[in-house]
């Protein structure tokens, strides 16, 4: 079965997320630190998870919403909300927070050639920060 756009756009952002915290955690582009449970793992066994419950369009692409996250924590675990919502609060406060809890009742929609716009930003970010390492 084809990917869609949106799978396609997701998939890069997610590898952006995995690499950025990677080099921001670990120093490397390989392995990452699990912004809810501390533990470092391959990139490939993390996911980029969302501090916020659902899969919004509005806050689907935020880049300072999503983190890497271990599979454990985001999936079996139901993305440990409360853990990830104190440790961006602490990195961005209270006021940002709530800016993203109202963020997500905004209704936005994507066509195919915004996914696609999407996908190539992603894809030219990891590019760049493969550079920086």
């Amino acid at each position: 079965m084809q990917k869609s756009k949106k799978e396609k756009a997701w998939e890069q952002f997610s590898r952006f997320i995995r690499i950025r915290d990677a080099i921001k955690t670990t120093g490397t582009i390989t392995h990452a630190r699990c912004i809810t449970c501390g533990v470092v793992l391959p990139i490939v066994e993390m996911d980029a998870g969302h501090a916020i419950k659902g899969r919004h369009n509005s806050i689907l692409f935020l880049e300072e919403l999503c983190h890497a996250q271990c599979i454990q924590c985001n999936r079996l675990s139901h993305g440990k909300y409360d853990e990830f919502k104190n440790k961006l609060i602490e990195i961005h406060g209270q006021e940002k927070w709530e800016e993203w809890e109202a963020l997500k009742q905004k209704s936005i929609k994507y066509y195919d050639f915004d996914y696609e716009k999407i996908r190539i930003t992603y894809r030219d970010k990891v590019k760049a920060l493969k550079k920086t390492v």
